[in-house]
């Protein structure tokens, strides 16, 4: 599937790394040290068009409703490691693209792999950093949000919560 998308390996495009680590500091969070951690499954320079293209595979059984190819906190993901990618290795965001590549394992032949393209242009990684800096916030406040409809102070679900009325249950 990488041939069909990016070309000849070696020629049009090359591996850059496979498991790419990152460990970078987050900045715009500033009432704490915190770093972002996480692994991109394959990073790959195309010649093509001159960008490196982040990719995460999924492993699924026939493939993603639009749906969920539209979820915007799954994207939050690749949005995230294209941010802190492009800290890391001092590039524009601009010359990286991120994918999640699903691979079908009841899909027919030669159909089995398929490219979703995350766009994370400024206003989705604005509104994802927003996102990431408030959570932090409640983290490092211990402002944790009760979920009340897990709560099994009713009877038709009692026993679902362990913290159901110990010291961790508000």
């Amino acid at each position: 599937c990488l041939t069909d998308k990016f070309g000849k390996l070696g020629e049009d495009w090359e591996v850059l790394r496979a498991e790419e680590q990152l460990y970078v500091p987050i900045t715009e969070f500033t009432e704490a040290e915190k770093n972002f951690k996480g692994f991109i499954d394959l990073v790959v320079y195309s010649k093509k068009d001159e960008k490196v293209h982040l990719i995460d595979w999924k492993t699924c059984s026939w493939g993603w409703k639009r749906e969920k190819k539209s979820d915007k906190i799954l994207a939050y993901q690749l949005v995230f490691y294209k941010h802190f990618y492009a800290q890391k290795y001092e590039v524009d965001p601009k010359d990286v693209d991120c994918h999640f590549v699903l691979l079908k394992r009841t899909a027919k032949a030669g159909k089995k792999a398929e490219f979703v393209r995350v766009t994370a242009a400024k206003k989705r990684t604005t509104d994802a950093l927003n996102a990431l800096t408030k959570a932090l916030h409640n983290i490092n406040k211990q402002n944790y949000i009760k979920n009340r409809a897990a709560c099994t102070n009713c009877k038709d679900r009692f026993g679902t919560c362990e913290f159901y009325q110990t010291e961790h249950c508000p």
